[in-house]
């Protein structure tokens, strides 16, 4: 029984690592809100980061399991809270 748990774990992470999007339309909008949340980071654009977060919404009504979307829009917040205004 030992021997087979670390085969399963295995298994079992492959499984979650493929999962395939719910939606490709939710999954666009989650690249694009990923997209705009590094550039927004990159260039200290507050704007930018605001639509990075309305996109990773947008995408998380679609799918409301999107890992993609909630790191975006997680990305994009904490630059905005941290990074753009660090003694609020």
């Amino acid at each position: 029984m030992v021997a087979i748990a670390p085969q399963l774990d295995t298994a079992e992470q492959t499984k979650v690592s493929r999962r395939l999007p719910e939606s490709l339309n939710a999954y666009e909008i989650a690249v694009r809100a990923n997209a705009k949340a590094m550039e927004g980071w990159i260039r200290t654009n507050p704007v930018m980061l605001d639509e990075a977060i309305r996109d990773a919404i947008d995408a998380l009504r679609i799918d409301p399991r999107s890992a993609l979307a909630l790191y975006a829009k997680a990305q994009a917040r904490a630059v905005l809270q941290f990074a753009l205004h660090p003694y609020c």
